[in-house]
């Protein structure tokens, strides 16, 4: 069994400091952080300092949704470009490199949470809709069932199979 006469003088002092300290269970405001516990970006190392601004950003990322779509493309999708989205969404009068674009841009929307934040109306043939999902499942039917000769029906995607 351990006691005080067993353990070094130099563990006994690091033991008493420690027990002398502001313990987590000494603050009962829990809404502001205690004064020992901040601590000044910059007194950070360069490595930490790194490493928090990567945190920072990785937070700033994942709560934007950006952190669903590769980093280059994240900053392209302006409200602007996608108001100009929605005022040509009519499918069939897409050229196959704009149903590419249009699917990465109302996919950031989507995944960003804020379809709510736009009024949508989106035409496929003499089909309509008001909601940026199905027109997103739209534009996937059209990339995948382009015909041979570049040409698209919006019946090609309502055909039965045999």
């Amino acid at each position: 069994m351990l006691n005080a006469s067993t353990i070094s003088p130099s563990i006994m002092a690091e033991l008493d400091r420690y027990r002398s300290g502001p313990k987590i269970s000494d603050f009962s405001d829990w809404r502001s952080v205690p004064a020992s516990a901040v601590v000044e970006v910059e007194d950070l190392s360069p490595e930490a300092q790194e490493g928090f601004a990567r945190a920072i950003e990785a937070a700033e990322r994942h709560r934007s949704g950006a952190y669903l779509l590769p980093p280059d493309t994240s900053k392209d999708f302006t409200d602007k470009k996608i108001h100009e989205a929605i005022a040509d969404a009519d499918i069939a009068a897409l050229s196959d490199e704009q149903v590419e674009k249009q699917i990465a841009l109302f996919a950031h929307v989507r995944h960003s949470g804020r379809m709510e934040e736009f009024a949508f109306f989106g035409k496929n043939g003499d089909q309509t809709t008001t909601s940026m999902t199905q027109f997103i499942i739209w534009l996937q039917e059209r990339r995948d069932a382009a015909t041979d000769d570049g040409t698209y029906s919006p019946n090609l995607s309502k055909a039965q199979p045999e």
